[in-house]
């Protein structure tokens, strides 16, 4: 090649199809008629969904009118029946709650201060430091009644 030329590459007639021409062949190419399809109902679907959210932004939602309105609540207990899970009958479990007993007293040690108390489930921490500077944990189970003590000594 020297530099008198100019054109480096050969007229090549036949790179653009039968014919000669630059246009692709019937068919080569062309994207199946299903894709075309599938992306035309997908930008539809986009451009309807934007319009939904356009439309709430702007009119509100009308569920907060429902949420609004006072839910009426069963007037008669209903009894469920234990079910089957598993071939397992739910009987064997119990789901009943203890009943709180409505007064518990509990004989606070003499010369103490009542420093917290805490409860959990149905037991009530009591911790009492006594005069003589040790503390006293009293845990009241509310279902019996029942007080157990815990006295910790100072150490000196």
């Amino acid at each position: 090649m020297s530099a008198n030329q100019g054109n480096v590459t050969p007229n090549n007639e036949n790179l653009g199809g039968a014919g000669g021409n630059d246009q692709p062949p019937e068919g080569e190419d062309k994207p199946p008629v299903w894709l075309i399809v599938t992306v035309i109902v997908l930008g539809l679907a986009i451009i309807g969904m934007l319009v939904v959210i356009v439309m709430k932004v702007l009119i509100g939602d009308k569920d907060e009118v429902a949420a609004s309105e006072e839910i009426p609540v069963a007037s008669e207990e209903v009894d469920q029946q234990p079910q089957e899970l598993f071939g397992l009958l739910k009987s064997s479990i119990d789901y009943s709650y203890p009943e709180y007993l409505e007064h518990i007293e509990v004989n606070r040690p003499k010369g103490s201060q009542l420093v917290s108390s805490n409860v959990e489930g149905f037991y009530v921490t009591l911790n009492f430091k006594l005069a003589d500077g040790s503390d006293q944990i009293m845990i009241v189970n509310r279902s019996d009644g029942s007080v157990d003590t815990i006295i910790i000594p100072v150490n000196d």
